[in-house]
């Protein structure tokens, strides 16, 4: 087995916000799956958390729970695309603090 140049992409997003996001992710040329542009899959659910008295929240209050409908997006990513990546994350997603984790794939 060797390495690969492709790396797996994993990040939640209110469902507001998806359709923009994703969008902006393909427009810039990631996801892209051999004559494929704009590839991802999208898995709906509720994201919960608690903002504390330091936050900015973009939805609910401060010390109280909160539940938000959201998306997990997942996508491929050449390595050397993951610094546009994060700045098309940082310009297109609502959240202060972004779920986003990114898993290194395998040629097999």
């Amino acid at each position: 087995m060797s390495g690969s140049n492709k790396v797996k992409v994993w990040l939640t997003c209110p469902e507001t916000h998806s359709e923009k996001l994703r969008m902006a992710i393909g427009d810039a040329g990631i996801g892209q799956i051999g004559n494929y542009s704009h590839c991802s899959f999208v898995t709906k659910g509720k994201g919960y958390f608690k903002p504390n008295n330091k936050a900015d929240p973009h939805s609910g209050q401060k010390g109280k729970l909160e539940e938000v409908d959201e998306v997990v997006i997942e996508f491929v990513c050449e390595k050397e695309q993951i610094p546009l990546l994060k700045q098309i994350v940082e310009d297109n997603h609502p959240y202060e603090e972004v779920a986003l984790d990114i898993f290194p794939l395998l040629n097999i």
